[in-house]
């Protein structure tokens, strides 16, 4: 290989594989590509888009606002124990965040900064619970407190209370006496107290340490904390960065060819959703037939794969051919100008992905071959429903020039699917015959064809 080869396949991978100042790797600028400058949780970031080249043959960008980022997090389960659990050892400092010091509940209040700590009494213990910033939203929480009262026979008055310090708020989002909490309360008395906080919960606790990543608790005025347990359970639902609102303008670029305006899009807005699982849909199956001979065949036979979500429509075939029925007379009964009596949908659930309609190939083979069944069209379906399903056979011809043969190919149908009842079964509802003819041995063949199936 001549050293100016090996040159410039040096120079396309270096070009290709570079490193940003933060050490991610930067794919090689093309036309249309898309270079995230920073990643981090979905939010709108600053996107480098490629729309040509100068005269220098150096690409040009645009700058354009793009929701990108994680929706995950690396953890399923965080658990933030404060304070030690070590039985009222201590003493251990609090942290109650500034926001929270200067609100109403302690501004201005004696406070206790220990957790562990009874003397001196008479004061508000308060400690802010710090959860990590994760790029997934969380789940539901669990908080656990342990308390213990003091000497003084005033702790029979003591509360706990959960606050909101933000501005414009700054009120509690729960509080209760202990003396309701944990039955009875008084002097040198402890407990512990735990709950579960989901999305909507009465109080906004859930919501506030969701949106906040912080939880402020604090104790009044006897009564002290042994420890505190947040335990954060998140949002383990796939989900994806998408844009919510958008903006596009033209801004003007020189490149080889001269000035020209490329339209940038800016993404004003973005959410993490739900990564949708494909539809019902048929995907690409191959199979291979009279694999190492000379008849060696491969074909896409395809097969049905996706989800399926409840609609409105017919439970079944024969729903759907009773419903068409009144479909016709209604618009019948319009022409006529009488009021007609509209057929009335209801809400399918329990949805199949299932083959729907099939074709057959006919396969070349050592012995004269073989059909295969096909599938083409794949949808959602109820319990019962009817399938395509193809018989072929030959029917033997008589004419003026002899007699003679064609291959005939029925769509008779077959049922698929279960039914709810205990000993029903999904089979025919109505069937009908096609036109006899003759097989080679001579006999007369009646091919029965069904209409719709049902739960019998």
């Amino acid at each position: 290989m001549s050293t100016f080869l090996v040159v410039l396949l040096a120079s396309v991978v270096i070009s290709t594989l570079r490193l940003d100042a933060n050490g991610q790797r930067v794919v090689a600028a093309n036309p249309g590509l898309q270079v995230v400058v920073k990643e981090r949780c979905c939010s709108i970031q600053t996107i480098k888009r490629v729309v040509g080249y100068d005269r220098n043959k150096r690409p040009v960008y645009v700058d354009e606002r793009k929701c990108r980022g994680s929706c995950t997090s690396a953890q399923s389960v965080k658990v933030i124990t404060d304070g030690g659990i070590d039985n009222f050892v201590g003493p251990q400092p609090t942290s109650p965040s500034d926001l929270f010091q200067s609100s109403s509940f302690l501004s201005g209040a004696a406070v206790s900064y220990y957790f562990d700590k009874a003397i001196p009494w008479d004061r508000r213990t308060a400690h802010t619970i710090k959860v990590p910033s994760t790029c997934a939203d969380i789940a539901r929480i669990k908080l656990k407190f342990c308390v213990k009262a003091s000497l003084s026979f005033m702790a029979i008055n003591d509360y706990v209370y959960i606050w909101n310090p933000q501005p414009g708020v700054d009120t509690a989002l729960w509080y209760s006496r202990l003396s309701d909490l944990f039955g009875t309360w008084g002097r040198n008395r402890n407990a512990c107290h735990e709950a579960t906080y989901l999305p909507g919960d009465a109080n906004g606790i859930f919501n506030y340490v969701n949106t906040y990543r912080e939880l402020h608790i604090a104790m009044q005025d006897d009564t002290f904390f042994d420890y505190t347990q947040l335990t954060v359970y998140y949002d383990k639902t796939p989900k994806t960065c998408q844009a919510k609102s958008t903006w596009s303008t033209h801004v003007p670029v020189l490149l080889h060819t001269g000035w020209t305006k490329v339209k940038v899009t800016h993404d004003l807005k973005c959410d993490c959703d739900k990564v949708q699982p494909p539809p019902c849909q048929r995907q690409g199956y191959h199979q291979v037939f009279y694999a190492n001979s000379i008849f060696e065949t491969k074909v896409d036979v395809g097969r049905c794969v996706g989800t399926c979500t409840p609609f409105y429509g017919f439970e079944s075939d024969e729903d759907r051919a009773r419903d068409d029925t009144a479909v016709q007379a209604a618009v019948q009964a319009i022409a006529r100008g009488s009021r007609p009596s509209i057929p009335i949908f209801h809400p399918i659930k329990n949805l199949i992905c299932q083959e729907l309609r099939t074709h057959i190939e006919f396969i070349k083979g050592p012995n004269g071959g073989q059909c295969v069944e096909v599938v083409d069209r794949c949808d959602c379906r109820g319990r019962c429903y009817r399938k395509d399903h193809f018989e072929e056979y030959v029917e033997v011809i008589k004419g003026d020039t002899g007699i003679g043969e064609r291959r005939r190919v029925f769509n008779v149908g077959k049922c698929a699917g279960d039914c709810l009842g205990k000993d029903q079964v999904c089979q025919p509802g109505s069937t009908y015959n096609a036109p006899s003819f003759r097989l080679r041995d001579g006999t007369l063949k009646v091919v029965n064809i069904i209409r719709y199936c049902t739960c019998k």
